[in-house]
């Protein structure tokens, strides 16, 4: 099934990585054909282009509300919200996955096995993992910033990707995704006393430095150790384009806080929740 979409088809062993963190790094993910097709009909226009460096997502729960997209990025965003694709991501990285989370996850066999959905579209109740394929956008750049400093994220992710598809004419500087390191000597407790978004720099390194370049793709696992981040944006009037793959479980698979910061903020949650209940 749309066998000639993927972004792994031209995986090889030279571009699986392990440190700091499990991911995966290729050039020329997509038959140049198919690259072009989708950079030159990304949906550019949908941006909000009246803010600073801001992002917006198209996920693959709403295509089918926006008549502006292409054959080719439907099919796109259905194979990578597949069952198929998810079998991909298994074959390179599925025995990593059970040794980074033998709690949750036991054999091979299970891995392959998960019911697979798709976010906005399916939920929880009947689906053990849904897969989101988002055409994501940051607007044109009024002021030096970055779009994300350094972050792990979402604690119920398995798995994000994300696929560069820079325009032809952009000539911007930065936007470039950074792997970062924890410090050498930091355990598991200190990583969850220090973290928070926007990491202080004194925290990690930068590991290495993948530019920003059409056609290229990058894949990771998610942990507490999966830090990155986006190097600041110089002013620009173009936009950035890319698409962000996710893949999320009904559950977290790690913690980013202490527990009793934890407990704290579901405490905040819980007392906002409670107070919009009470002023309705």
């Amino acid at each position: 099934m749309y066998l000639n979409l993927s972004v792994l088809q031209n995986c090889q062993a030279h571009n699986i990585y392990y440190d700091p963190f499990p991911h995966i790094i290729i050039k020329d993910a997509l038959p140049q054909n198919i690259a072009k097709v989708l950079t030159r009909n990304f949906p550019i226009s949908e941006s909000n282009n009246s803010l600073n460096n801001h992002r917006i997502d198209i996920s693959a729960g709403d295509i089918g509300y926006q008549d502006y997209l292409i054959e080719e990025w439907r099919n796109f965003i259905a194979f990578h919200t597949s069952k198929e694709f998810l079998h991909e991501v298994m074959n390179i990285f599925g025995p990593t996955i059970l040794k980074n989370n033998p709690d949750y996850f036991s054999t091979l066999n299970q891995l392959y096995n998960l019911n697979v959905g798709t976010r906005k579209i399916n939920s929880f109740e009947d689906f053990d993992i849904l897969l989101d394929t988002q055409i994501s956008i940051n607007s044109p750049v009024t002021q030096k910033s970055s779009v994300r400093l350094a972050h792990t994220d979402n604690t119920n992710k398995l798995f994000s990707g994300l696929l560069y598809l820079r325009q032809p004419e952009d000539d911007s500087v930065g936007g470039n995704l950074n792997i970062c390191n924890w410090n050498s000597n930091y355990n598991y407790k200190q990583k969850l006393k220090y973290y928070k978004e926007g990491l202080h720099p004194k925290h990690f390194s930068v590991y290495k430095e993948i530019e920003y370049e059409n056609n290229v793709f990058i894949l990771f696992l998610n942990s507490i150790d999966a830090l990155h981040a986006v190097t600041p944006r110089e002013i620009t009037p173009h936009n950035r384009t890319f698409v962000n793959f996710v893949a999320e479980l009904p559950y977290d698979i790690f913690h980013r806080n202490t527990f009793l910061k934890r407990q704290f903020i579901q405490f905040l949650r819980n007392k906002k929740s409670l107070l919009k209940r009470v002023s309705k």
